[in-house]
């Protein structure tokens, strides 16, 4: 067996734990907080949309190159099931995050935080390590225009979404 495909086999089994383990916790939630949500989860997803994107998660989760990437996958495959976003968003989301490493949103989430405080703070610029979050379509550089900056869009706020529950260096 070559070393990638020891690789594969190597974390197929962690990461099928990881998914696992992190859709039980969110129908659980759910189920705890509102059957309706449930309810409105089901009639959300397109015929044979969950188990693709499961699948999809699964093997990237698989070939991870770091643990980390794999728990992060795991997290987003459970994150993308949710009545707030359509299949389309839903299929956007998750092929944005398969494009993201861990530390891109880390700096997704740092981009969004002075929207969460009171103030007024300089718009953001474009960085090399900000452009793969625009090549995903989680940011748009609105610097050419007057009082641009980086933007968080739309898709980079569905992306927060999803991986609300991954927090770096989790034990789950």
């Amino acid at each position: 067996m070559g070393g990638s495909e020891a690789h594969l086999v190597s974390w197929w089994d962690p990461a099928l734990h990881e998914i696992r383990l992190r859709l039980n916790e969110a129908v659980k939630e759910r189920h705890e907080k509102d059957a309706a949500y449930v309810e409105a989860l089901k009639r959300s997803l397109q015929r044979g949309e969950a188990d693709a994107l499961a699948t999809a998660f699964l093997r990237a989760a698989a070939q991870a190159t770091t643990q980390e990437r794999m728990k992060m996958l795991a997290a987003a495959a459970a994150g993308v099931f949710t009545p707030d976003m359509d299949s389309e968003m839903r299929s956007r989301v998750s092929r944005a995050i398969m494009q993201l490493e861990p530390s891109d949103v880390l700096e997704l989430r740092r981009l969004i935080e002075p929207e969460r405080r009171a103030g007024i703070y300089p718009a953001p610029l474009m960085t090399p390590e900000r452009e793969p979050l625009a090549r995903a379509g989680c940011v748009f550089d609105a610097s050419a225009s007057i009082g641009g900056g980086l933007q968080v869009t739309a898709l980079g706020r569905a992306v927060l979404a999803a991986l609300e529950t991954w927090e770096p260096g989790s034990q789950h």
